[in-house]
């Protein structure tokens, strides 16, 4: 966010109006479009297929770097900390849960892991209506952040997919209807899936490592009609989400100031650098001013 940019009509921009950039060009009505070039969408998104990756580069500590018009959406009245937050995790998690999940009004809802993403979800959940918002983590720290964030719920990590996914279960009867898997390992994918009610969805968004293998019980995939969802960056499309998000957040129904635990200077981003790397930290944020 904070990007100062010069007008152009083509996209709606005047002079020196403030745009955040997006994390990806993504065409089509969102992340995929599979009626459309889909080899054109893999390179833009850096997809390796032989190894099922997604190779992204950064830049965030560069000092230039090209942003195409394209990739820039407009930021009316909202502060620019909020602004800059909404990228990446937020969008990850939250449209996670609106878009490939498809959360609805009632909905028991079921989060893995409580970091950025994981506390974005929690977040989307209960602006989507959820009923009941349950949040996993192993640190009960993350799990009193996600309490605060607006989970209904909170379920320590049981050591075992399969004792974490009984204590979920315990807590709703039957399942959730949409568990969302914000960790990349393995046995919490396992763990997510196994939450799930008859025909609930598992949503899949942690990056696991190159050779990570998930396993769950096969039969229960056509007995039980359990779906299991992949999501990348939400299943958005960045110039329609961006404007919803701050809209919401607006209107108080997405408290995306609560995500910044730490305010820093830039001469002490080492120090960022280490909170993230404790897991001590929702989000750091570093002000280049000071």
């Amino acid at each position: 966010a904070g990007i100062d940019v010069d007008g152009d009509q083509r996209l709606g921009f005047i002079d020196h109006d403030i745009a955040a950039a997006f994390q990806v060009d993504l065409p089509g009505e969102g992340a995929f479009q599979l009626a459309g070039d889909v080899e054109a969408v893999e390179q833009r998104l850096g997809v390796v297929v032989g190894l099922d990756l997604v190779a992204g580069a950064f830049g965030d500590l560069a000092d230039d770097g090209p942003d195409p018009l394209e990739l820039l959406g407009r930021i009316d009245d909202d502060p620019l900390d909020i602004a800059s937050i909404v990228g990446c995790a937020v969008t990850t998690g939250v449209g996670a849960v609106w878009n490939t999940g498809q959360v609805r009004p009632g909905d028991r809802v079921a989060i893995f892991g409580c970091g950025g993403v994981g506390l974005s979800a929690i977040m989307g959940a209960r602006a989507a209506g959820a009923e009941c918002v349950i949040a996993v983590d192993l640190s009960q720290e993350k799990l009193d952040d996600a309490i605060d964030c607006g989970a209904t719920h909170a379920v320590q990590w049981q050591g075992d997919a399969e004792s974490t996914a009984d204590a979920v279960r315990a807590l709703v009867g039957t399942g959730v209807d949409c568990a969302v898997e914000a960790t990349g390992r393995p046995e919490v994918a396992t763990a997510c899936y196994l939450s799930t009610r008859v025909r609930g969805a598992a949503v899949l968004i942690g990056i696991p490592r190159a050779d990570a293998i998930v396993s769950f019980p096969a039969l229960a995939l056509p007995r039980m009609e359990r779906r299991i969802l992949g999501s990348i960056y939400g299943s958005s499309y960045p110039p329609e989400m961006f404007p919803q998000l701050l809209e919401l957040h607006r209107q108080g129904r997405l408290p995306l100031e609560k995500l910044i635990s730490h305010r820093l200077p830039l001469d002490r981003v080492n120090e960022a650098f280490e909170l993230m790397h404790q897991g001590a930290s929702r989000r750091v944020m570093l002000d280049v001013r000071s």
